[in-house]
């Protein structure tokens, strides 16, 4: 069975808009998803990461995140046929709580979750799904097929056009699978064409 990496925030956990919201709140702000073009933002109110860092020390909050629409069903189906392996560098002290919403939101229980500083290519995955150019680039660096999850920190596209594979959302229409499976679309195709055509003689 091939193991599927996933990063947690922005691929299936939808956070950023709770940040901003705090954010919005505290500061009396108006921004929105597409003004963060950068992880690493900062302004003279705030600094974005420890706005993030701030999310998660509230257990109700971090808890509370909702999935990236579709993503639950799209996974639900993939589990089905790949091994899902989450990777994430969120602090390992939020491990349990991790462990706990990918567990009650997403209804994905047994799944391996890595916390990791920065590199992800340490973990043994065949396929990466991200939303983090660097990630993604060295990944493909590999030889392995790295999947772009869009996101408007992510628009220097250009460089990694001829290695990667860019998709918008985990969007829900039905599609036709080779063996005759009819169902969620969308990311959830991309990662089948992906699979057969990089991984198929595993």
């Amino acid at each position: 069975m091939l193991k599927l990496g996933l990063d947690i925030d922005s691929v299936v956990c939808e956070m950023i808009p709770t940040v901003l919201q705090k954010v919005n709140t505290k500061h009396r702000t108006a921004l929105t998803k597409k003004d963060i073009i950068d992880w690493n933002m900062e302004t003279s109110q705030f600094k974005l990461y420890n706005e993030i860092i701030d999310t998660f020390d509230d257990m109700n909050i971090m808890l509370g995140l909702p999935p990236v629409l579709g993503a639950k069903p799209a996974l639900r189906i993939l589990a089905e046929d790949f091994e899902l392996i989450f990777i994430t560098t969120r602090p390992k002290e939020y491990a349990q709580q991790t462990k706990r919403w990918v567990w009650s939101m997403l209804a994905v229980d047994g799944s391996e979750i890595h916390h990791v500083e920065r590199d992800k290519n340490g973990i043994d995955v065949d396929i990466l799904v991200d939303d983090n150019l660097g990630n993604v680039f060295k990944f493909a660096g590999q030889g392995k097929p790295a999947i772009v999850f869009d996101q408007p920190w992510n628009s220097e596209k250009a460089f990694l056009e001829r290695v990667s594979i860019f998709w918008k959302d985990w969007a829900e229409r039905p599609i036709h699978r080779a063996h005759g499976w009819l169902g969620v679309g969308g990311a959830l195709f991309t990662i089948y064409e992906v699979a057969e055509k990089y991984c198929g003689d595993r």
